[in-house]
């Protein structure tokens, strides 16, 4: 199981401290927006490529009936 990161209480930063953890935390929240678009956009590509593979199992299977072959 993956170690959670012990962040300092803010109470304990200086303000300096404080707006570095910050920054960190506004860029991993953007690198986490990016990667979560990126999924959706592989997810939406891969169901498109899901409908059009069954499509053609839907035609093979109906070829196959009209010839008898099922």
């Amino acid at each position: 199981m993956k170690k959670k990161r012990k962040l300092p209480r803010f109470k304990d930063l200086t303000p300096e401290e404080y707006q570095k953890v910050m920054e960190g935390l506004k860029g991993e929240i953007d690198y986490l927006k990016n990667e979560n678009e990126q999924l959706q956009n592989e997810l939406s590509d891969l169901s498109a490529r899901k409908a059009f593979l069954n499509e053609i199992d839907e035609q093979n299977e109906r070829l196959l009936r009209g010839k008898n072959l099922l």
